[in-house]
């Protein structure tokens, strides 16, 4: 900021104390900040009109220069510090400071000169000093006016301010409370869709122990019924094992004696038809037995055969095992290649010999079985002649010696179906009879069938027992090389 000289500011202590109004006053005369708006030039014209900081900094140079003035016009009895009325300047710049000196009688009209000169200088410069003081004052009370405006608007932009900080913290609040309600909404439909799911997982819990008890009793009716069966089956068993031959036989015996010594026809009759009938029942209990014993053995020949066709796809895998070791063979080391060449083969010989060890076995049952079914149906064809040797009544020798009946040869189909087409109910044993030549026809094939595959197989194994060799070799000699 200008700092005025020393010696200026007596007189601007009191130029300021004459002019400045009061507070007050300065209150009323100030307008209001919508005149003041009004009135108050733009900051540009502000600008313009406002002494420039350059005009501060040339005031202490005038005052140099005025000081200089003096010093240059003093007289020359000043130089011996005699000055009229005792007027002289410090050395420091001080202000002047009057005193009396003592002056000589010839050089008064100097002196006068020189003091009018002094004066009118010193008048020139209070002139222009108060002019300048006078456009400072002025600046000064329009930059307060201005500042004023400025300190107006910007309560009123502090106003506007506060009031969208208010309307923005009270958006904040209300977005705040939306967010929680939000929150405790999503926590309800999570509380919500946990019990939805709770309650599902307890309604499948509950299907699916209804459905586990109705399984549980399913398979207990079914148990039950199981063991009903089971009982009636063990009770016919044991009806049929109660049955002997040698009963049978004794009461034919019996019957026949009783038709030999019968004296009427009657008693012939009845004793006939008691025959006729036990020859029915033990008829129809061999058939029964040997259609067991058919089904029987045609269930053990599927299973073999499917054994077979299970040995044959074992035996396919294993020759696509062996192609695929022997091509791996070419990127493995020697022993590793040895150890699990030795395993595989084998683990896959094993098997197959296990596989036709099983077959043999069965086809040795296989055979068992059909030179029991041959002797049945051997029987069954003795026992049918004796009941037309009993029908047509021929000789009761022939009856009486059921067992050497049982003992003779049984006729081939051709000569029974010619000794027997006479009557008319014999057709359908004749056809049965047939029937049952077929089907031990069928198994025989059957039979040579399962051999030829079990040889097969046993040929095979061989093949993959020469080509397990041939690695064995190869790789005992370090090159190793697909065999096919």
């Amino acid at each position: 900021m200008y700092k005025a000289p020393q010696y200026f500011r007596p007189i601007e202590e009191e130029s300021r104390t004459s002019r400045s109004p009061s507070p007050q006053a300065h209150h009323r005369r100030s307008p209001s900040p919508q005149a003041h708006h009004r009135r108050s030039p733009s900051p540009q014209a502000h600008h313009r009109r406002s002494p420039s900081p350059q005009a501060y900094h040339r005031a202490p140079d005038t005052g140099r220069r005025m000081e200089e003035e003096r010093t240059s016009s003093r007289s020359p009895f000043t130089q011996d510090g005699y000055r009229s009325e005792g007027h002289s300047q410090g050395l420091d710049g001080s202000p002047p400071v009057y005193r009396r000196h003592l002056v000589p009688p010839d050089s008064s009209q100097a002196l006068q000169s020189s003091i009018k000169e002094d004066q009118g200088k010193i008048k020139v410069s209070s002139s222009s000093f108060d002019s300048k003081k006078q456009s400072l004052v002025l600046d000064k009370e329009k930059n307060i006016a201005f500042l004023l405006k400025e300190l107006d608007s910007l309560r009123e932009l502090n106003k506007k301010l506060q009031d969208k900080l208010a309307t923005r913290e009270k958006e904040l609040e209300s977005r705040l409370v939306d967010a929680e309600l939000m929150q405790t909404q999503l926590d309800a439909r999570a509380c919500e869709k946990a019990g939805a799911l709770v309650e599902e997982i307890y309604q499948a819990q509950r299907d699916r122990d209804q459905a586990v008890m109705a399984r549980l009793r399913l398979a207990n009716e079914e148990r039950d019924e199981a063991l009903l069966r089971a009982k009636r089956l063990q009770q016919a068993m044991a009806d049929l094992e109660n049955i002997n031959p040698e009963e049978s036989d004794a009461d034919l015996e019996e019957l026949l004696n009783r038709v030999n010594s019968a004296d009427s026809a009657l008693g012939i009759e009845r004793s006939g038809g008691v025959i006729v009938d036990r020859l029915q029942k033990v008829r129809e209990r061999r058939r029964k037995i040997t259609a067991e014993e058919m089904n029987a053995v045609i269930e053990e020949r599927e299973t073999a055969l499917t054994r077979c066709k299970r040995l044959e796809q074992d035996l396919l895998q294993a020759r696509e095992q062996s192609q695929t070791s022997a091509n791996n063979l070419r990127h493995l080391t020697a022993e590793n290649n040895q150890e699990r060449s030795r395993k595989c083969y084998q683990e896959d010989v094993e098997a197959v010999q296990r596989e036709r060890d099983r077959a043999l076995e069965h086809i040795q049952r296989l055979e068992e079985e059909i030179q029991t079914l041959r002797t049945y149906h051997s029987l069954h064809q003795a026992q049918c002649e004796l009941g037309t040797t009993s029908q047509t009544g021929q000789g009761a020798s022939s009856l009486s010696s059921p067992s050497q009946t049982l003992q003779t040869k049984p006729l081939q189909p051709r000569e029974a179906s010619s000794g027997l087409a006479s009557p008319p109910h014999k057709q359908p044993l004749l056809a049965q009879l047939q029937r049952m030549a077929s089907e031990h026809q069928n198994t025989q094939a059957q039979l040579q069938h399962s051999q030829e595959a079990a040889r097969e197989a046993n040929e095979k194994v061989q093949k993959l027992e020469r080509l397990v060799e041939v690695l064995r070799k190869k790789v005992g000699t370090g090159s190793v090389r697909t065999v096919i």
